[in-house]
């Protein structure tokens, strides 16, 4: 096991590159399907229609276990940057929304642009949270549903759990994450 190994202070090869695809490949595979079993079968969000698997995941879920040891997959960018992204979003969304229609762009265009700066401010990019911020600030129907609480819900929680099956099952046989809040 790598990671028992690596807090004995053994270092162990790397496993080759084919099991190394796979095993990432059936992680992120269990991630989503957790995602989505709680999209599909939670009793609150079945019966109140809001959105839980939110698509920015399955790109977290690219960094989290085909790449750990990224600094963008590190517990700290996956959480804070969907946040600042989620709330982003959310500010331009609630902007924009009584602009004429031939303006209706601007609001997911400009939370991208501020995002990825406040992200860089706070040395916590991940790319996936562009499309969170993207995903805020446009006018579709479940996000509008969800309204101002798009960060504190979908935005967290599923970057949350994410982290947490990462916790678990890239620990079995690697190391995550790698450190916590500083490089």
């Amino acid at each position: 096991m790598r990671g028992a190994q690596h807090y004995r202070g053994e270092i162990a090869p790397p496993p080759p590159v084919l099991v190394w695809s796979i095993y990432s490949g059936f992680t992120s595979f269990i991630s989503i399907m957790v995602l989505t079993l709680i999209h599909k079968y939670g009793a609150a969000i079945k019966d109140h229609h809001l959105p839980f698997a939110i698509a920015p995941a399955g790109a977290s879920a690219v960094l989290i276990f085909a790449v750990p040891a990224s600094p963008l997959a590190q517990p700290r960018n996956v959480i804070f940057g969907h946040m600042i992204a989620a709330l982003m979003g959310t500010f331009m969304h609630a902007l924009f929304k009584h602009v004429a229609e031939s303006f209706r762009w601007m609001p997911g265009s400009l939370a991208v642009g501020i995002s990825i700066g406040l992200m860089g401010l706070t040395n916590c990019y991940h790319p996936p949270a562009g499309a969170t911020a993207l995903l805020g600030g446009y006018f579709s129907p479940d996000i509008e549903a969800v309204g101002w609480w798009f960060p504190l819900y979908p935005v967290l929680p599923v970057s949350l759990i994410m982290v947490a099956i990462g916790l678990i099952l890239n620990n079995i046989c690697r190391v995550y994450p790698i450190y916590w809040f500083t490089p």
